[in-house]
């Protein structure tokens, strides 16, 4: 006879449970998605943990001892594929665990906030006047827009002076993510610190319905941080900006952008201490990987790096 087998990535730090592990899944819970969080058995220490269901598949082998899922913790697949792809590449770079990478990410469980969300959101667009002034301010860096269309990388000195009373480096940068914006695709935008979120947020509040804009940063409270992270989880494209470890979203991104890029802030202290700009380089270099294999681009986009001026 064969049995349901779910493969489980445990939320630990231990580096020796990095890795995923077999349990079975008991009919009683009926159909388990991929991604969602479960509270699984660990043998070894004899208690109970939670994890991520990552992988569901069926062996003949039934004799084989396995311990069973113990609960399904939510049905919201908090965990997408393209997500653990990435954090499992970043670990894997830097001789950490995939848990540590995850945890940056993934806020902690918010029932009301889930309870009242749906992941049917509406496509926002930039109304035309606001693209064209989009357009323009990108087009002031000869071959930009070519990058941004082509998914590449660019190194960009900002122009230092105010642009309609806002900082130009802010003002790039929320134009080139409504530009993406208008052409159906996602953004993540990476600054140092908190005065240069706001000013980041006062550009883009120029151009993109708010509605468009998810914050990710420490100075939020715990369910709006929760009600952000499944904003990202939904087809409507949208522009998440934050600190450094904004750069994880699970959003499919046709940009990430980092500002001031040579910032010590945007140098993760905690294991497995990964800079935001190396972890913006691996997931597009892992996007364009699935690209010549000739599938949907998952985790890549352009990357540009702009300094300032």
């Amino acid at each position: 006879m064969s049995r349901r087998i779910a493969r489980v990535l445990l939320d630990s730090p231990l580096p020796q449970l990095d890795r995923l592990f077999d349990y079975a899944l008991p009919a009683e819970l009926g159909d388990v998605p991929l991604g969602v969080r479960v509270r699984v058995p660990l043998r070894t220490a004899g208690r109970v943990i939670d994890g991520y269901v990552v992988e569901i598949g069926t062996e003949d082998d039934a004799d084989r001892p396995l311990s069973e899922v113990e609960s399904v913790v939510s049905e919201v697949p908090v965990l997408p594929e393209r997500l653990h792809t990435l954090a499992r590449r970043v670990a894997d770079r830097a001789a950490g665990s995939a848990s540590d990478v995850l945890r940056l990410v993934i806020p902690k469980r918010q029932v009301r906030v889930e309870k009242a969300w749906t992941a049917d959101a509406p496509a926002e667009t930039p109304d035309p006047d606001a693209l064209a002034v989009a357009e323009g301010t990108v087009g002031l860096y000869e071959g930009l827009g070519a990058v941004l269309d082509s998914g590449g990388r660019a190194a960009v000195e900002a122009i230092p002076q105010l642009v309609d009373g806002l900082q130009g480096w802010a003002r790039l940068l929320a134009s080139s993510a409504a530009r993406m914006l208008a052409a159906g695709k996602s953004s993540i935008i990476v600054v140092p610190d908190s005065r240069d979120l706001d000013r980041l947020l006062a550009a883009l509040d120029a151009l993109v319905p708010t509605g468009a804009v998810v914050r990710h940063d420490s100075r939020q409270t715990n369910p709006d941080r929760y009600r952000g992270f499944l904003r990202t989880l939904e087809e409507a494209p949208c522009i998440v900006v934050g600190n450094r470890s904004a750069v994880y979203s699970p959003v499919v991104a046709g940009m990430v952008a980092i500002w001031d890029d040579g910032d010590p802030l945007l140098g993760e202290p905690l294991a497995p201490y990964v800079n935001a700009r190396d972890a913006a380089l691996l997931r597009q270099e892992r996007g364009r990987r699935v690209l010549r294999g000739a599938h949907r681009t998952t985790t890549g986009g352009a990357v540009v790096l702009l300094a300032a001026g």
